[in-house]
């Protein structure tokens, strides 16, 4: 389970692997549009179902296995804030040390991906 768009969501998958609902019936509820699909499933990237919108028999059974959903997973604002930084990026591919040498790659890594998070941060604080 995850939040998707500020959704609880469960993967379909899972559902269907840990014997909460079959496939044929997930295809038929989905098709009767019983059921809300926030994401469609594609290569690596697992379909979400809105948990709200399954029928109450199944989020019955959901609370039976993990418990209630909504305690177990927890939102982390802060990683939804990270976002990629072009100037960041630009800026330290391009500084130079006082020896005179550009930053070595790992350097560079690391400390843009402290920029990308102290942004996160600023912006969560806002």
């Amino acid at each position: 389970m995850q939040y998707y768009n500020n959704i609880l969501a469960v993967e379909s998958s899972w559902l269907v692997d840990s014997g909460i609902i079959t496939f044929g019936n997930y295809i038929n509820l989905r098709k009767r549009k019983q059921i809300h699909v926030l994401r469609r499933g594609c290569n690596a990237t697992p379909a979400l179902v809105e948990y709200e919108s399954l029928p109450d028999r199944f989020k019955e059974k959901i609370k039976q296995l993990v418990g209630n959903p909504y305690d177990v997973v927890k939102v982390n604002r802060i990683a939804e804030l990270i976002d990629s930084d072009s100037e960041a990026s630009a800026f330290f591919d391009q500084f130079i040390t006082a020896e005179g040498k550009y930053l070595p790659a790992e350097k560079r890594r690391e400390y843009y991906a402290n920029a990308i998070v102290l942004n996160a941060v600023r912006a969560f604080e806002n």
